[in-house]
């Protein structure tokens, strides 16, 4: 505090480069499980978890959000059940993602000058972690929704526990008729449609239907070597995927050219 004192609450201190304030501004209310969800954070986010985070509330469990710039967000909030000041679902802590239809698919808000945005309420959840071939069907759904002709070409997830599961998947499609591709990201039962992925190269042909689980895939890595290898590097983390990957390989020429080449394998 001004005097030296620590408070009880973080306490934010709003200020502005320009002429004023930004008037929006929006409110609601936090439960978990029916229960008030006090102490519960909510954030806006201009684009889902990316690095774009917009003011902040706590909610008590009433929450209000002031001098919001104009735009549009995705409300989310998070709350660290243990107190150990560090928001992770494998510990037990809880998140909630704004849906106001109850699609299983968050829903963004619009804040314009001078409107309060109110009964923007959020119910939070404990995830829960699952196999790649949960949600699978889900996927295919949202994606086919997108375009008629979408198939999944690429899946991946970045912290997969050594049963197989994991808080969050990846699946990448690949739409023939748009010559586009489409990420969607689930994380526990929501669904989260990335921005178009021009930019990456996943390849284009549909993966097998017949792909094995996650849990399998982990089971047959962990009984060859993967066990042994995760107890002689105790911070070793497990990753997953299944796509096409490139082999790359680059010489340089007696003229100083770099040449390359690419090959394409099924993993």
């Amino acid at each position: 505090s001004t005097s030296g004192e620590i408070l009880d609450r973080p306490y934010a201190w709003i200020f502005t480069t320009g002429a004023s304030l930004p008037s929006g501004s929006m409110s609601g209310q936090t439960t978990m499980n029916g229960n008030p969800a006090n102490g519960a954070v909510v954030a806006l986010f201009e684009e889902l978890f990316e690095d774009d985070v917009f003011y902040l509330g706590i909610a008590t469990p009433s929450y209000t959000i002031d001098y919001i710039p104009d735009g549009t967000y995705f409300p989310v909030s998070v709350m660290d059940s243990n107190g150990d000041g560090i928001v992770d679902p494998s510990g037990g802590d809880a998140l909630g993602l704004y849906d106001s239809n109850g699609d299983g698919q968050p829903d963004p808000i619009q804040i314009l000058s001078g409107n309060a945005v109110n009964g923007i309420d959020i119910n939070l959840v404990q995830p829960v972690a699952k196999t790649a071939q949960t949600n699978r069907n889900a996927m295919e759904q949202s994606a086919q929704a997108w375009a008629s002709d979408a198939v999944l070409v690429a899946l991946n997830s970045d912290q997969i526990a050594p049963d197989g599961q994991s808080f969050a998947w990846s699946f990448a499609f690949y739409a023939p008729s748009m010559e586009k591709y489409q990420e969607f990201f689930t994380f526990a039962d929501a669904i989260i449609t990335e921005t178009d992925e021009d930019d990456r190269d996943f390849g284009t042909l549909a993966l097998p239907g017949n792909w094995i689980d996650s849990d399998v895939a982990v089971s047959a890595a962990e009984a060859n070597g993967g066990s042994d290898f995760r107890t002689d590097f105790d911070d070793a983390e497990v990753y997953s995927s299944l796509d096409y990957f490139r082999l790359y390989h680059e010489n340089e020429g007696d003229d100083g050219d770099q040449n390359s080449a690419t090959s394409r394998f099924r993993t």
